[in-house]
């Protein structure tokens, strides 16, 4: 353990009590390499492997925390082995709306970073017509609706509406086909009928990540609005949901981790690790932080932020109070400032009934998200 300042910073780890002895000059460069700045640190990424202390300790040719790494997963010194976790299989939704373009870039600039196959999913889905509708036809009609499409479309109704679908189903296939033929990736098309949320969440559960639009709440989306919460509680893998508007010329270069110690957060942090690992700045941000030995730490953030510097992140952590104004509102607030082009955080920490009558983060953020946000519950 490591303190560095009159209370401001406290670095706990793994550390091998016989070897810091044996080498309390690493132990001092171990100290130096955490850069205590008001409420924020920052833990150096580490490269090099040092060939005097027992197990092999991994440092950086400048100041910076040491941590033991299995020999295996080495080969030079300085050099992981080529086979780094990443995302291999990733999938879109897929429609035809004005939206859909932002959300194919987004897919396509991350399948294209990791080198990925890429699949489209459309989903055609049947004409449905609730009966408060049927109700409205028939209290317009001078008698009512005739018996037989009482209740029920009619054979005309099909076709007009079978057409509908394969024309928009048409236009989103070469919509996909025009942004995600790129080099360097593979590329399906997958077009299937039934309901967009139990074919979605289907075909989520053979994906490494599912990208998925936000509801335009313009544009009557209908079941697209209920997709991501369908897909987080549903699949068990994480989505990434970009936002209706804006353009993302990056995703993922400069990430806001939302951390509050929580099973979600923790899932989301370690789904999203590919990303944070090829990231140039990751922020690990706590807002109001809680004590105790479920919450935070001494030191909110940090030890978070130690532990992806072993994953070879470059993270800093902060932390703010602010007790008057929505986590939300200052998650996407601190985003700005940040510059972050990606937030990751756990999505329905609390049930998600509960959300909706009383409100929540993972609500809030869905429906006012600024920036691409990838989520994991």
């Amino acid at each position: 353990m490591a303190v560095l300042g009159p209370g401001k910073l406290r670095v706990s780890g793994n550390v091998d009590t016989e070897a810091n002895k044996a080498h309390a000059d690493h132990v001092l460069q171990a100290v130096k390499g955490v850069k205590a700045v008001e409420n924020a640190i920052q833990v150096v990424p580490l490269h090099l492997m040092c060939d005097r202390c027992p197990g092999g300790w991994v440092g950086s040719g400048e100041p910076a925390i040491y941590r033991r790494e299995p020999a295996a997963l080495w080969g030079e010194p300085g050099r992981r082995n080529s086979a780094m976790r990443g995302f291999k299989d990733l999938l879109v939704v897929v429609d035809d709306s004005k939206t859909c373009t932002t959300r194919l870039d987004v897919a396509v600039h991350v399948a294209s970073r990791f080198g990925t196959h890429l699949t489209g999913l459309y989903v055609n889905q049947p004409l449905m017509i609730p009966a408060y509708v049927w109700a409205e036809l028939s209290a317009s009609q001078p008698g009512g609706l005739p018996p037989t499409i009482a209740g029920q479309p009619t054979g005309e109704m099909f076709k007009m509406d079978s057409l509908a679908q394969r024309e928009a189903a048409s236009r989103a296939q070469e919509l996909f086909r025009s942004r995600a033929e790129v080099p360097g990736i593979t590329t399906e098309w997958r077009e299937r009928e039934g309901s967009l949320l139990e074919v979605a969440v289907l075909h989520a559960r053979y994906a490494d990540m599912t990208i998925v639009g936000q509801a335009d709440p313009d544009a009557g989306d209908g079941f697209i609005g209920e997709l991501p919460g369908h897909l987080l509680l549903g699949v068990g893998r994480p989505i990434l949901v970009v936002p209706y508007t804006g353009t993302f010329k990056t995703v993922g270069e400069r990430v806001l981790v939302a951390w509050n110690a929580s099973r979600t957060a923790t899932r989301a942090v370690n789904d999203a690790l590919p990303i944070l690992q090829q990231a140039s700045q990751v922020t690990v941000l706590t807002i109001n932080p809680e004590g105790g030995v479920s919450g935070e730490g001494d030191v909110p953030g940090v030890d978070l932020a130690l532990h992806l510097s072993r994953h070879g992140v470059k993270a800093e952590a902060s932390w703010l109070k602010a007790d008057d104004i929505e986590v939300a509102a200052m998650l996407l607030s601190r985003a700005s400032d940040f510059q972050a082009d990606l937030i990751v955080m756990g999505g329905y920490g609390h049930s998600r009934v509960r959300e909706i009558v009383l409100g929540g983060a993972t609500r809030e953020i869905l429906e006012a998200m600024t920036v691409p946000i990838l989520m994991s519950h």
